[in-house]
């Protein structure tokens, strides 16, 4: 069970990175609130894709979060100077939590899959 939840966490981080490439450094807007850099990135057609801040010494830190394409959120994450911290909490397209991750000391501590049903009407 284990190896099929890194398995799927290791897909997920991929797919994130992969579709984040796509996106071009113009769609970028980035904002001062006080000790951080606000960053707030958009795809081609205006949709907002991610919001996260770094430090003015260019760590991230904070609360980190990546949208659908619906606007309905696809993951929040923890930094904490540059390291991961807290729970991660991923959803899918339906708003469902799927995944759980939480991190000390910038490693794993726990992970969880959430167990999904769908139902079909005839």
């Amino acid at each position: 069970m284990k190896k099929q939840l890194y398995t799927a966490l290791f897909t997920l981080f991929i797919s994130l990175g992969l579709s984040a490439q796509c996106i071009s450094e113009s769609n970028k807007k980035y904002s001062l609130d006080g000790e951080h850099v606000k960053m707030e990135r958009y795809d081609n057609n205006g949709n907002l894709v991610e919001v996260g801040s770094y430090l003015k010494n260019g760590l991230i830190d904070g609360t980190w979060t990546s949208y659908h394409a619906d606007g309905s959120i696809k993951s929040v994450a923890q930094y904490n100077a540059g390291e991961k911290t807290g729970n991660w909490t991923h959803y899918d397209q339906f708003k469902n939590q799927v995944h759980q991750v939480s991190y000390e000391n910038g490693l794993i501590a726990s992970a969880e899959s959430i167990e999904q049903v769908t139902i079909v009407k005839d």
